[in-house]
């Protein structure tokens, strides 16, 4: 209130909007969460699928360590489900949408 009392010209409703920004509506909320499940699920994806091609091709010319075969399947496998889980819940979250559509 001190800010209003000293600069009369501040536009109020401005003033408070930035204190207090108004709230994102759920399609909003639902299309950022979409974005980064892509952008995730594909990163993961890629990374998991890279890895444990370098494994498998490793293996092909004989020159992979066998002790590194538990490290490298877990940072292949893991990311390629964490990948996979996010690009399914993306799928979800677009059917979702596109019901929201339907609906308004």
């Amino acid at each position: 209130m001190a800010v209003i009392e000293k600069n009369p010209d501040v536009d109020v409703q401005e003033f408070l909007n930035k204190l207090n920004p108004p709230k994102k509506s759920y399609k909003e909320q639902l299309m950022t969460k979409m974005h980064w499940e892509v952008l995730w699920g594909t990163i993961c994806t890629i990374g998991g699928i890279v890895t444990i091609s370098v494994m498998i091709t490793l293996g092909i010319l004989q020159v992979f360590v066998e002790k590194f075969f538990l490290i490298v399947s877990i940072f292949g496998i893991v990311p390629l489900a964490v990948g996979c889980g996010l690009l399914a819940a993306y799928n979800n979250a677009k059917k979702t949408l596109e019901n929201l559509k339907d609906n308004d």
